[in-house]
């Protein structure tokens, strides 16, 4: 059923370790800070299907990215000058932090490349995008009642598009192109928790949900476009592309021009 079919897998690893020390030579006081990570691989898994059909090629790219980028750390400032982090009375400061922040995003997208004459292309495309983060941190104080602040939030974004393109071959030398492109779903939103804990006694607590939906430009986009060949070996090509608001007029207006020369 498929033409080809391709298949990667890739794996990697964020390493690091940050630190640095300031102090004052007047009073000797003096900060620490620092932080490494501590996180699992990140996978990237892609595969990409090709499949001749009836009306035209289909392609089906779906790729599955796993990312981490969790790490722990440690904040120190001697407020007194003795060269210890650890005077409850002036006070000092020695929090240790953590923080889990995974990510996973799922893409599908689909092109259905159609061709109805020998002069003329067109590409139907849909799709889907879907990330979730997940994202915990922990400040905790070693010093007087250990308190310890707990934040947790998770974001889900999801994003359907719709486009469709068109080429034709109107001379030898001339290319003309037209495409349009409209978000037709979109959601965008957080929950997050809040938790402040004086010993293991909860103080304090609070719960956010927030959807930033509304924010995702979902305009319609207009692209238009030439490509021309005026002469052996030189490729020229232009495009110019537009959003239509909600009351039918033009803005972001961007327009790109391209020379490309064949040795």
């Amino acid at each position: 059923p498929f033409r080809t079919l391709d298949v990667s897998f890739d794996l990697g690893l964020l390493s690091f370790e940050n630190s640095y020390k300031e102090g004052s030579r007047k009073d000797h006081k003096t900060a620490e800070n620092i932080m490494k990570s501590d996180n699992s691989p990140t996978l990237q898994f892609l595969v990409r299907p090709i499949m001749d059909l009836s009306i035209g090629t289909l392609i089906v790219p779906i790729n599955l990215v796993l990312a981490d980028t969790s790490s722990t750390g440690t904040r120190r400032h001697d407020m007194d000058g003795d060269g210890i982090y650890t005077n409850k009375l002036i006070p000092d400061v020695h929090d240790d932090f953590k923080l889990e922040d995974k990510t996973t995003q799922l893409g599908v997208d689909m092109a259905l490349h159609t061709r109805p004459t020998k002069e003329l292309r067109v590409i139907y495309a849909t799709g889907m995008s879907l990330t979730k983060r997940n994202i915990k941190s922990t400040i905790m104080s070693n010093l007087g009642n250990a308190n310890t602040i707990k934040e947790e939030s998770e974001t889900t974004a999801l994003t359907i598009p719709l486009g469709v393109s068109v080429e034709h071959q109107t001379l030898s030398w001339l290319l003309l192109r037209f495409g349009a492109h409209k978000i037709i779903y979109a959601q965008n939103k957080t929950d997050a928790t809040d938790e402040q804990y004086t010993g293991n006694v909860l103080s304090h607590s609070l719960t956010d949900t927030k959807d930033a939906s509304r924010n995702i430009n979902n305009e319609l986009q207009i692209t238009l476009g030439l490509g021309m060949r005026p002469m052996d070996k030189l490729d020229v090509d232009f495009a110019l592309t537009a959003a239509v608001n909600a009351t039918y007029s033009f803005d972001s207006i961007v327009s790109r021009l391209s020379l490309k020369y064949h040795y």
